[in-house]
């Protein structure tokens, strides 16, 4: 029998790689070089710059009476960075490295998408069965507040330019939602401990 795969084992779904901000970066405003991550993406997800000011976490846990648990968890972060630019193609530039130029209309990182935040509950009620071990009932609540956030934007890129005969094409991706949070999902579950 073929054992056929969509998506390659050995290939990572998601890549997390640090750069250093490039020298156009830092002409458009940047005092000096900092980092920024990029999260790659894959399985038909754009990548996105993940460089966040703040991030904040807090869960909680709390044992009511008659063996009742009940967690949350909140997560907060600052939106990701969306840069709006245009390329510029120049066949005619006496250097072909430098052919082809990203023009960034304003200081990058000046954009940015929604602020995410999400929160999720678990409720779980233990039942133990005699001497033969315990039952856990459990119901998970994500994204308990039902937000549709975007996650994930594709670039605010214009289009690209090419002077040579003066044809500017626009980019029909420009700013398209990638990714939106999965709206709230109830999930029940059994788990037997012997």
């Amino acid at each position: 029998m073929d054992d056929e795969r969509i998506v390659d084992p050995s290939e990572p779904v998601g890549r997390l790689r640090e750069s250093r901000l490039s020298q156009s970066h830092s002409d458009l405003g940047a005092r000096r070089p900092s980092l920024f991550c990029v999260l790659g993406g894959s399985m038909g997800k754009v990548s996105q710059y993940v460089f966040s000011r703040y991030l904040f976490k807090v869960s909680a846990l709390y044992q009511f009476p008659y063996d009742i648990s009940c967690g949350l968890t909140m997560t907060a972060r600052e939106g990701s960075i969306i840069p709006e630019y245009f390329t510029v193609i120049d066949y005619n530039a006496p250097n072909s490295r430098y052919q082809t130029v990203d023009a960034y209309m304003e200081k990058f990182g000046t954009k940015r998408l929604p602020n995410f935040v999400e929160a999720n509950l678990r409720i779980e009620r233990l039942f133990k069965a005699g001497n033969y071990g315990k039952i856990y009932l459990m119901l998970d609540v994500f994204n308990l507040f039902n937000s549709s956030v975007i996650n994930r934007r594709y670039e605010r890129k214009l289009g690209t330019y090419y002077p040579s005969n003066g044809l500017f094409v626009s980019n029909p991706t420009n700013y398209l939602a990638n990714e939106i949070l999965n709206p709230r999902v109830a999930r029940f579950g059994v788990r037997f401990e012997f």
